[in-house]
């Protein structure tokens, strides 16, 4: 697929999700193996490149949170879709 078919894709998919551009966005996984770790910092890129600037990876993961004792909430968080206006961050050379 090409990128800019998948990434129209993945803009529809953070909108239903409520993520606009200029929202903080934390990435957040339960494990923490080296596959993992590269898919969390994958989807950061991908959030930063599509004009996402407050992107944010969870060190240690969930896993590591509930084990330094913070807080964690089982409250269902609805997310309001929001249409994502944000633009392609051009790569610099």
């Amino acid at each position: 697929m090409h990128r800019t078919v998948l990434l129209r894709y993945t803009k529809a998919g953070w909108a239903a999700f409520g993520i606009v551009s200029d929202s903080h966005v934390v990435i957040v996984r339960q494990v923490n193996t080296s596959a993992d770790r590269v898919n969390r910092t994958r989807v950061a890129w991908t959030l930063i490149y599509a004009g996402v600037s407050n992107v944010a990876i969870l060190d240690g993961g969930y896993d590591k949170w509930v084990a330094d004792q913070k807080a964690v909430s089982t409250e269902l968080v609805r997310a309001k879709p929001e249409p994502y206006k944000g633009v392609l961050v051009p790569r610099k050379n």
